[in-house]
């Protein structure tokens, strides 16, 4: 993989600078089961699949905010 990297101001609008292949790498993703590919051997889309740990849990579900109330209002 070739990455480059450009550079642009908002404030004034200006294209800075941009730099083809600034940084280059090589993704193995073995076969091996200890990737993020496990023991799945078919064709898997995307480029890199980051073993990843997290955790997940419920939230209690939350009451519905009130709505604003026109009434007395000047428009």
């Amino acid at each position: 993989m070739f990455v480059g990297v450009g550079f642009e101001t908002l404030q004034p609008p200006a294209f800075q600078f941009y730099e083809h292949d600034a940084v280059a790498f090589h993704v193995i993703d073995s076969p091996d089961g200890d990737s993020a590919r496990g023991d799945y051997g078919g064709r898997i889309d995307g480029i890199v699949r980051p073993l990843l740990r997290w955790t997940t849990r419920s939230l209690p579900a939350k009451e519905p905010a009130a709505s604003p109330s026109l009434a007395g209002t000047r428009r």
